[in-house]
This record gives C-alpha cells, structure tokens and sequence, in this order.
C-alpha cells in the first residue's frame, strides 16, 4: 500500500512449526520520494514460536532455547537488533546450556515485564536489560551473552522463590527472599555467585529454615561453596559454610 510516499506493509502473518508471528500495526518498508528501503521498527505478536525457529541467525543464543508468547517490537539497523517486549510477554520451557550440553539453567514458565529489552549486534554480542517475574519472584538481570560467555548480574532489587526458579546447574534449591548476584564466565566454566538471605531455605534435603551468606557455584569444577551462613532453625541459631563437590556424581 502507497501512503505519504512510502511502501507500507498493512497485515502480515507467518507460521512456523510450533508457533506463529503477526504484524499488529502498519509497516513501513521503502520511501519512495528518497529511493531507499527503511529501517523498520515493527509491532508484532508472537504465539509459541520457538526462538531457534526466528533468531536462528545469532550463534549467541544457540545455547539459550525457549518458546515465546506475547506482544513485542522489534527494531532493527545495521548492525544490531532490538527486541522490546510489552506487559505479559510469556517465555516457556526455557533452559541456558553449557558447551557440555549441561543445563546451567532451566524453567518452565516465567514472564518478562514491560520494556524488557534484548538488543542483539550481528557481531554476536546480546546484551539483556529485563525483568522476569514468576510465581513469588521479581528478577531484573543485566548483562550480556556472546557463544563464548555470559555475564548477567541480578540487581540488588530482586527477590526469589527458589524452588520456582527452577535447577541451578541441576542444583535444587527451596526458599524465598531477596537475592543479588552474578552468572559469569566461559559456557564452559560458568562461575554462580549469590548473596542469599531467604526464608524456609532448603538444599539437599536439609532445612536450614532462615539463612544469610553467599552461595558459589562452579559449573567447571562441580564445587559447590557456602560462605558465611547465618541463619535460625526452630530457634536455633546456627553459623557456618562449607565445599560440596558434585564431580563424583
């Protein structure tokens, strides 16, 4: 269609295995007065497309998999692309492999908030800027991701139902409360590093019931580290830390 002396697409919809994406607004495409395509900035829909299916073209998410649902504009120019996300956006069956083909993490469902925002550069680099929320959890994790490393940090105004969550590096967690950290490193030797301070805290089967202190883990070296716990147990006050190698497993 022809209005104002540009190309413009009107409606458009398109099917891929699992899923679908739909134009939800008019789109211009090419300024006919200037001779030149444009940079489109789309407003779209998404329903249950899985993300190798439409970004299959950036080797940084190779590792991270996932199916999405929900309202989103994507923008793009030379040398990147940018992918805002509006308020109920859905991401299920989400895992973050290692090179080892080991999930460093996975959840079922969670949902990322208005103006959560993945800007991807055609060199590899993605860096994330988002809130995710899940049931009895409010994260907002920043950083960046390339096929080689990632390097997230969640903002000190996070809280967390671990069991919710989802495994870490096949590590269960239970209990809830806030929760600042980072996901760095290689894919290959990814480094967890958080500061806890959760209620009805378990791991492993044991209760440890209100906790402080820092929790590291090396996906590498299968090492799990306890830092400085604090914490009370049905009145019992307990302190301590400790390593758990899991390499034997």
């Amino acid at each position: 269609m022809l209005e104002s002396e540009k190309l413009k697409v009107i409606s458009a919809q398109g099917w891929q295995r699992s899923g679908s994406l739909k134009l939800t607004e008019p789109l211009d495409i090419f300024d006919i007065q200037e001779k030149k395509i444009l940079w489109p900035t789309a407003f779209m829909e998404a329903k249950d497309i899985f993300t190798n299916e439409v970004l299959f073209f950036l080797p940084a998410l190779n590792q991270a998999k996932a199916y999405l649902t929900g309202p989103f504009r994507f923008s793009i120019n030379k040398s990147s692309l940018e992918v805002k996300t509006f308020g109920g956006f859905e991401v299920k069956n989400f895992f973050l492999k290692g090179k080892n083909e080991k999930n460093i993490l996975e959840n079922p469902k969670f949902y990322l908030g208005a103006g959560s925002s993945i800007k991807a550069a055609f060199n590899g680099d993605v860096e994330v800027d988002t809130s995710i929320s899940f049931l009895g959890s409010n994260l907002n994790p920043k950083g960046t991701l390339n096929k080689e490393e990632v390097d997230i940090a969640m903002q000190d105004s996070s809280k967390v139902n671990l069991k919710e969550f989802g495994p870490i590096a096949g590590l269960s967690l239970e209990g809830q409360g806030p929760v600042e950290g980072s996901i760095r490193g290689p894919l290959d030797d990814v480094e967890f590093g958080f500061k806890l301070n959760p209620n009805n805290f378990k791991m492993l089967g044991f209760s440890l019931g209100s906790i402080s202190g820092t929790l590291n883990y090396s996906l590498k070296k299968s090492l799990l580290q306890l830092i400085g716990l604090r914490g009370a147990y049905r009145g019992l006050a307990h302190a301590g830390g400790g390593t758990i190698d899991f390499s034997s497993e």
